[in-house]
């Protein structure tokens, strides 16, 4: 039977593994979007860059969620 210590060890592992995927992912994700691409959604690249460096979790949350999206539909048209 799976106790407390255990399933702390297991969920540490788990947020230890996903806030390094999810600041990657998007501070690579903002960084490849042109600078034109950021204008026409009136956002400013160097700011969500730096909200995902000094807040990696919450900032790579709100970026993906929230700008990324944006910016691939402008990306495609």
């Amino acid at each position: 039977m799976i106790g407390a210590p255990e399933i702390l060890i297991i969920v540490t592992v788990l947020v230890l593994l996903v806030i390094p995927v999810l600041f990657l992912w998007a501070l690579i994700d903002a960084l490849r979007h042109p600078d034109s691409a950021w204008s026409e959604i009136d956002q400013n690249k160097i700011v969500w860059i730096l909200v995902v460096i000094f807040l990696p979790l919450l900032g790579s949350i709100l970026y993906l969620s929230m700008i990324r999206g944006k910016l691939s539909r402008v990306a495609s048209d």
